[in-house]
């Protein structure tokens, strides 16, 4: 696909419709607009100062603005010319077709976009090009691969000159390039020392005074799928306009999909391949199609989307048909078979542009095109098959089995809408978009769909915009106010978690035409229980079954391994240690198996335990160090002219790193103390800490800035994935961190204000050797936190499987080998690619959910054998101290032993902390005593009470607080025994925390001890509620 250039922007083929509908006045006589004016008018809206002087240096001014402010200029420009424009049309066409639009009103001085070269006399002409007399022609098809590939689609002369003459700051390099290589294809004689002595604007306009290209050809590269002004009509106002029109059958012209197949509440997309094969003299208007009964009654309406159909091995782009469920009379269906589709000539889209009236309606002269086709009408049918879902921190997959593919896994895709490419991903974003909040009522925007407004809005969007639900889970009831930039509603976490979840169950329905009742959603090991339970409580009212025996996501991820084992003919056993160093989090689970070849069917056991983890390292902390790298570097190149040595900010050796870390965990702060420094030094210079301001215009540039950072990081992440990469090549890689032009640039502050800097990673230089080395202290001191209880021959008893962003790393690798033996180590690595040792993160992410779908088909449908699963205590890896003044004492160690603290009954708050494996505070929590109603109980009913609510057995109670408060002596004051409160503290069995439990004890007038609780428990998470996001504007 090659890139819109200044020539395309002049003839946008939608820009007349668009005119008509945002700009009606302009659209019937162009207005001329001085520079000097477009350029006041930018200064005063965004602040910025641009150096324009004629139609093309506007244009690529233009270029450099997000969407949000290019729409912002155009209603400005608009007004100074006492016109308006409907700004809620202008929001739904993209950044291209309103650099069209502008163009098309607006007659800005016009001048021709390359240098003529005229005034280069014979002499100098052909000390140049000695060889030539006159045109040498040039077989285009022979030197296309030399060119950028923006510029390698074009249809001719013109063109190519034109999408040349687009590249201004690298034209030099690109021109003498292709020059040289053209060059060499002639045989004629070329004097380049003479040619680079040239002022850069005559390279082009001097070569095509010297070649003629020939044999152009045409592409069979896909073109950017379009994007339609859809129409909004009634039935009754397209049945109007259907009875008024001139209808035309085109069924010997066109052709279509033999048989369309509709299921009942369900939409047809792209997905159902229902496509047209349209002539090229017979263009339709995407934003309108009907299905017509051969009666004429209008059946249902929708419109065109571009998409990929394969033929004879070539992909092509076709215009497929697609209608919401709301627009389709499913009545029309029953019982018939033949239906007419109704098309309408692009002559007449500009019609559709208009708010649609029933008059209005049935003024329509113009013709309409049909065709007959089949439909199949069909209710979907419930299947038992299970939808199993996994749902992650930063990405959700999903899928099931024996529907479409026999007995294999089939995974549920989703439109990347993102994508200048027609692309479906087996793995979709959790992200969550508030669309609407229209009379209270919330409606969302989920995955890819959420993604592409926030690109939209330049990474600022008005309407609230949610990351990482899935560290919800203790919080779900919680109230967030949420706005979609008009309005304002509150609505609870679990509404929004709720929501996205079902998109997924509706795509999965869609995609296989049935109704799901059962769903099989793998948990998070460390909150097994409470995540099914809250499952539950969210599907069951809307009649699907969870199951409640559900893998737990470590689990899922190895069963590939395990279900290998199950073939061999004896019994067999082994321990696996699965480590999954996600998007977002880290967690390591330990699975024992055991298989047992049965009579009738093999016995599988599986016994499952959380070992270790961190709620606030994942992928995207690696992300982020390579962003605070960029930063650094580019402020060093700008400001002054030198590449940033990453060795002089954490210099010590990589052995020096692992020594520190083993000494003292805290000395990782220390390690980055020098880095962290220069990050902040150069937060005035390229600010990206957007949550400290304030002022709009300022806010949008900041968050950009982040945003821009944040994308070109987590491109170069996953080139880091390739283990043969040495460095990265911006030049070459220019594509993989933003999709235009436009878009390569940052705001830097110069002057005291913002002003951008264009194409800002030229001239920076990044090594894996620097990459290694920022991340090598993160690295480390996760794998020792993971890894250093175990004693070394435990480790050596484990065979482990690796998953997750993070194991991709080479270097990760080679930390986990200071541990354990690489034998012992297992990561799957893709076959048959040029990049053998990359291990796609796609790839990765569906270990979880094929794991899961494999485990459902063989263990519940097929009966290959009877699984047992046990899931033991969860290892503790936090201890809960009480801290009185400087007295810290422990109240649940992680070892699982128990104590109390005694506390006169006046106190009236205290301070816990949770304590990690490296004995660093995690949270710090203040308890607020409960001094309100009380029940009473004897020390066996408060047992029995912990033990209904804890992981603890009744005789670890009854050992570790039972006797304990029995050996509690009170004092006494004034003649009496004081009551006093005992605090405890036990794992909660519901969620991944702790229980406080606050007892008080006294003594009665006859002397027997007393004991009472307060009727509300008190939980508190091991992790802090706020986990640590990269999201919220402080990074």
């Amino acid at each position: 696909m090659r890139e819109i250039t200044f020539r395309d922007t002049l003839n946008n083929a939608n820009v007349a419709m668009d005119a008509a509908k945002i700009v009606p006045t302009l659209a019937k006589s162009r207005k001329r607009l001085e520079v000097d004016k477009i350029k006041a008018i930018v200064k005063r809206e965004m602040d910025i100062t641009f150096d324009m002087a004629t139609d093309e240096d506007v244009y690529q001014c233009l270029k450099m603005m997000t969407p949000y402010d290019l729409r912002l200029t155009l209603k400005a420009c608009v007004e100074a010319l006492g016109d308006s424009c409907d700004g809620e049309a202008l929001n739904r066409i993209n950044k291209s077709r309103v650099l069209a639009l502008f163009f098309h009103v607006f007659a800005v001085y016009p001048q021709a976009i390359l240098t003529s070269a005229e005034d280069f006399d014979a002499e100098q002409f052909a000390e140049i090009f000695p060889d030539f007399n006159g045109l040498v022609e040039v077989d285009f098809a022979k030197v296309r691969n030399f060119l950028p590939e923006q510029c390698r689609n074009v249809i001719n002369q013109d063109e190519l000159r034109a999408a040349l003459g687009e590249d201004k700051i690298k034209q030099g390099q690109i021109v003498r390039d292709f020059i040289e290589a053209t060059l060499a294809t002639t045989g004629k004689g070329f004097n380049s020392t003479a040619f680079k002595a040239l002022r850069r604007e005559h390279y082009l306009p001097l070569f095509f005074r010297a070649v003629k290209f020939v044999n152009f050809g045409k592409t069979e590269t896909p073109t950017e799928p379009s994007e339609p002004v859809v129409a909004s009509l009634t039935f009754g106002q397209m049945q109007a306009l259907f009875d008024a029109a001139t209808k035309v059958s085109v069924d010997d012209d066109f052709d279509i999909s033999d048989t369309l197949k509709i299921f009942e509440d369900n939409p047809v997309t792209v997905k159902d391949k229902f496509y047209l094969s349209v002539p090229d003299d017979h263009a339709i208007y995407y934003g309108l199609v009907a299905i017509a009964t051969q009666d004429g009654e209008i059946a249902a309406i929708g419109h065109a989307e571009d998409g990929i159909i394969i033929e004879r091995g070539t992909k092509k782009i076709f215009p497929h048909v697609v209608f919401d469920w709301q627009m389709i009379d499913k009545d029309k269906f029953i019982n018939q078979r033949i239906f007419l589709i109704v098309m309408v000539p692009a002559t007449a889209g500009e019609f559709f542009l208009r708010p649609m009236s029933r008059s209005l309606a049935e003024s329509y002269g113009g013709e309409l095109w049909t065709m007959e086709f089949n439909v199949e009408y069909h209710e979907p049918q419930t299947t038992d098959r299970p939808l199993c879902i996994d749902f992650g921190t930063s990405n959700t997959t999903a899928g099931t089995y024996d529907l479409t593919k026999g007995g294999q896994p089939e995974q549920v895709t989703f439109r990347d809408v993102t994508s200048d490419d027609i692309v479906f991903s087996e793995v979709l974003p959790t992200i969550v978009y508030v669309d609407s909040c229209h009379d209270g009522l919330v409606s969302y925007k989920h995955g890819y769909e959420a993604k592409r407004e926030i690109i939209a809005a330049g990474y600022n969007t008005k309407a609230t915009v949610f990351y990482e639900i899935k560290r919800w889970l203790n919080s779900l009831d919680t109230q967030e106010e949420v706005t979609d930039g008009r309005e304002t509603a509150t609505v609870t976490r679990r509404e929004i978690l709720e929501d996205y979840l079902l998109y997924v169950i509706r795509a999965a329905e869609q995609q296989f035409q049935v109704k799901f009742k059962n769903l099989h959603l793998t948990a998070p090991v460390k909150l097994r229980k409470k995540f099914l339970n809250e499952m539950e409580k969210i599907f069951a009212p809307r009649g699907y079954v969870v199951d409640k025996n559900s893998l737990d996501e470590g689990l899922a991820t190895v069963y590939h391994y395990i279900a290998k084992q199950i073939e061999n003919v004896g019994d067999t056993s082994g321990k696996i240690l699965i480590l999954d160093c996600g998007g977002g989090t880290t967690d390591m689970a330990s699975c024992h198996y055991q298989i047992e070849k049965g009579k009738d069917w093999h016995v599988l056991k599986l016994e499952t335990d959380f070992e270790s983890g961190d709620s606030n390292f994942g992928g995207n902390n690696i992300t982020y160090r390579i962003l605070q790298m960029l930063k650094m570097k580019i402020a060093a190149n700008l400001e002054r002219n030198e590449n940033l040595q990453i060795y002089d900010l954490i210099p010590d050796e990589d052995d020096d790193i692992l020594s520190l870390i083993d000494y003292a965990y805290e000395n990782k702060n220390e390690i980055y103390k020098r880095f962290e420094e220069e990050y902040a030094r150069v937060e005035s210079f390229i600010p990206t800490k957007f949550a400290e301001y304030t002022m709009r215009n300022e806010r949008i540039k900041v968050k950009r800035n982040f945003y821009y950072l944040w994308q070109l990081a987590e491109a170069i992440k996953i080139e880091f994935f390739k283990s043969n990469l040495v460095n990265v090549d911006f030049e070459k890689k220019k594509k993989i961190f933003v999709r235009s032009p436009e878009e390569y640039y940052l705001s830097v502050r110069k002057d005291g204000r913002l002003q951008p800097q264009g194409d800002p990673m030229d001239g920076v230089e990044i090594t894996i050797r620097e990459i290694n080395r920022i991340l090598l202290p993160d690295l480390y001191a996760i794998l020792k936190t993971l890894l250093s209880h175990y004693a070394e021959d435990e480790l050596m008893k484990y065979k482990y499987r690796l998953s997750g962003q993070s194991c991709k790393i080479n270097k990760f690798r080679d930390l986990f080998k200071e541990f354990v033996p690489g034998k012992h180590m297992r990561i799957p690595r893709k076959r048959g690619n040029e990049d053998k040792a990359q291990v796609d993160s796609v790839v990765l992410k569906k270990f979880c959910i094929l794991g899961s779908i494999e485990y459902v088909r063989d263990a519940k449908a097929l009966g290959k054998y009877k699984a047992i699963i046990e899931g033991n205590r969860t290892r503790r890896i936090y201890a809960v101290k009480s801290l009185v003044g400087r007295d810290e004492r422990t109240l649940l160690e992680r070892d699982g032993s128990l104590n109390i603290r005694k506390f006169p009954i006046e106190t009236g708050d205290t301070k816990f902390l949770v304590r990690g494996t490296n004995n660093h505070i995690e949270r710090e929590i203040l308890y607020h005593f409960d001094k309100g109603d009380a029940d009473n109980f004897t020390l066996a009913d408060v047992i029995r009470i912990m033990s209904d609510e804890t992981t603890y057995t009744k005789a670890e109670i009854e050992k570790g607080i039972g006797e304990r408060l029995q050996e509690v002596e009170l004092e006494k004051y004034g003649g009496k025994l004081q009551p006093i409160f005992c605090i405890a503290a036990l794992d909660a069995n519901d969620g991944y925390g702790f229980n406080v439990y606050q007892i008080g004890v006294s003594v009665n007038d006859i002397g027997a001890t007393e004991y009472w609780l307060p009727k509300r428990r008190h939980f508190e998470s091991y992790e802090d509620e706020n986990l640590q996001t990269f999201f919220n504007g402080d990074k």
